[in-house]
């Protein structure tokens, strides 16, 4: 009975946390950038604009880079 108490406890704060999370991070309107792996294993920048509602995919952090430059440039 305890174990599964326990087992309940994790998953529910690990759900909170999520649902933190996504409020959190949906109340920026600073882009959100971060590493992904796709099918094959090779590393990928995924960016969000949340103030375009838009996903980007870039293969080197430079091009992230420069995409970071041209949107802030035209501020």
């Amino acid at each position: 009975m305890e174990k599964e108490f326990k087992v309940i406890a994790s998953t529910l704060r690990s759900i909170l946390a999520l649902i933190w999370d996504t409020i959190s991070t949906s109340l920026s309107d600073e882009p959100r950038i971060w590493q992904k792996r796709d099918r094959f294993g090779e590393v990928y920048w995924h960016v969000y604009d949340p103030i375009r509602d838009r996903h980007f995919r870039f293969t080197t952090e430079q091009e992230v880079r420069q995409w970071l430059e041209q949107k802030f440039s035209n501020l």
